[in-house]
């Protein structure tokens, strides 16, 4: 830090936060004010040594960070999501030996995934995170991916797919990756591959060293050119995953 830096930051007041009950705290008007920090912004935080940094994130290419889908757009994902029966028996039966080998998998989760597993429990969705738990196969989210979720849960007509949800992500402890901001903001530059809504899960599953990019979103990922973009990362649906996995056990 220069000679500068560290002047400006001396002159700036101090602000002490109250942390409330429940792990909550508030920001003063004042700042947010001045970084244009509004209801819905988006926020980065981090531990670094033994401070918190906070970092406000920006709208890419003039457009809101995360996608907001309606009940419409679930028929295409209902369908990539439906699993044969027989199939999930075979499944079940290899999920109850009791010791399953060890996968050495980092697999990154969409968060149309986690919503499907949240409100259709019989889906591909949610046995594929039974396998992962079985399987102790490393499984990776970041923030961004975890708020796009709850937000757009609560928007469907699922009264119980929030419960259902947190219950699910407390079972799984994900690993929760940092979001790399500089390559965040330079992939809004890219050549378009990937759409500005979908370049915080690219930045996540590139700085999680994933293996898997695990996603039911035909159209936004699981194209040739996307596919190509992320070798040597496998880009796949969950029923496709467990469908090698099954294979290789």
């Amino acid at each position: 830090m220069s000679a500068t830096e560290k002047g400006s930051i001396s002159k700036q007041k101090v602000k002490k936060l109250r942390v409330s009950s429940k792990g909550r705290i508030t920001l003063p008007v004042k700042i947010r004010q001045q970084l244009g920090i509004q209801e819905g912004t988006l926020l980065q935080i981090a531990v670094i040594d033994d401070r918190i940094e906070l970092r406000k994130l920006p709208r890419l290419d003039g457009q809101p960070l995360l996608r907001k889908f309606v009940w419409e757009d679930y028929q295409p994902l209902l369908k990539e999501d439906s699993i044969p029966i027989s199939y999930t028996s075979k499944l079940r039966k290899v999920l109850e030996k009791p010791k399953m080998r060890s996968l050495n998998f980092r697999v990154f989760l969409d968060s149309i995934v986690l919503i499907t597993a949240a409100i259709f429990e019989k889906g591909s969705s949610s046995l594929f995170l039974e396998v992962c738990q079985s399987a102790m196969i490393s499984t990776l989210v970041t923030r961004l991916v975890l708020q796009e979720v709850e937000e757009n849960i609560q928007r469907l007509p699922f009264p119980q797919g929030l419960e259902q949800y947190r219950r699910k992500i407390q079972d799984l402890e994900p690993e929760i990756v940092p979001l790399p901001l500089p390559r965040l903001q330079a992939m809004a530059a890219s050549d378009g591959i990937f759409g500005a809504k979908d370049s915080h899960i690219i930045a996540g599953v590139e700085a999680g060293r994933s293996t898997h990019l695990i996603t039911l979103d035909r159209e936004h990922f699981l194209q040739d050119s996307h596919k190509r973009a992320l070798f040597p990362i496998i880009a796949c649906t969950p029923y496709e995953f467990m469908r090698d996995y099954l294979e290789n056990v």
